[in-house]
C-alpha cells in the first residue's frame, strides 16, 4: 500500500473515530481523567524509583492519559469537522483558545517564580541531579501542551440536536388573474 493511499484511508477512517465523546459531562470526565493521569505518572516518576514496578505503573499511566488525549481530540467538534462552525461554536473555540493563552502564561509565571523562590529558601524542592531536572522541565512543557486541549474540552458546548428534515413544500396553484368584468372566477385587486 502506497502512502498516498494509507493518508487517505486514515483520512476517511479516523483511527480513533470511536473514542467519541458526545457530550460535555463525558467530555469533563475525560479531561479530569487526563490530568489525573498525567499527575499518577509524574508522582511515580518521581516517588516510585526506577524498579520493574515503577515502570508498569508510568506504562499505565501514560497508556491511560494517551487514550484520554485521543479522546479529547476526536470529540472535539470546535476544531470544525464535516461541518462548518456556526457562530456560537467559533465564539465558544475562540474563548478556549484565549483562555489556553492566558493559562499557559500564568502557568510559565509561576513556574519561573517557584523556581526564583526555590534558589533562595531551602525548604522548598529543586531537582539534584540533571535526569532530575530533565524530567521536572518535561511535566512542564506537557502541562502546558495538555493545557489547551484540556480547556478545549471542558468548555465546548454540547452538539445542538439534529433537526428533523423539514417538510416539502406543495406546489403552490398558479394565480388566476381577472381578465374581464364578466369573468367567472373570484375577482383579484391589483
Amino acid at each position: 500500500m502506497k502512502v498516498d493511499q494509507l493518508l487517505l484511508r486514515i483520512r476517511h477512517n479516523r483511527p480513533f473515530a470511536w473514542l467519541r465523546l458526545h457530550d460535555q459531562r463525558r467530555r469533563r470526565t475525560a479531561v479530569a481523567g487526563l490530568w489525573a493521569a498525567f499527575g499518577a505518572h509524574v508522582a511515580v516518576i518521581a516517588f516510585a524509583g526506577d524498579g520493574a514496578l515503577a515502570g508498569v505503573l508510568g506504562a499505565v499511566t501514560l497508556v491511560a492519559g494517551l487514550v484520554c488525549l485521543f479522546s479529547l481530540a476526536e470529540a472535539s467538534a470546535l476544531r470544525g469537522g464535516a461541518r462548518p462552525l456556526d457562530a456560537a461554536r467559533l465564539a465558544a473555540r475562540d474563548r478556549a483558545y484565549a483562555a489556553a493563552f492566558y493559562g499557559t502564561g500564568w502557568l510559565l509565571l509561576s513556574v519561573v517564580v517557584y523556581a526564583e523562590v526555590a534558589l533562595r529558601v531551602e525548604a522548598l524542592w529543586l531537582p539534584a541531579d540533571p535526569r532530575t531536572a530533565v524530567a521536572a522541565f518535561a511535566a512542564v512543557a506537557v502541562a502546558i501542551g495538555l493545557l489547551p486541549v484540556s480547556l478545549l474540552g471542558w468548555v465546548e458546548p454540547d452538539d445542538a440536536p439534529a433537526l428533523p428534515p423539514a417538510e416539502p413544500h406543495l406546489p403552490r396553484r398558479p394565480r388566476r388573474f381577472a381578465t374581464g368584468l364578466d369573468d367567472e372566477g373570484p375577482r383579484f385587486l391589483h
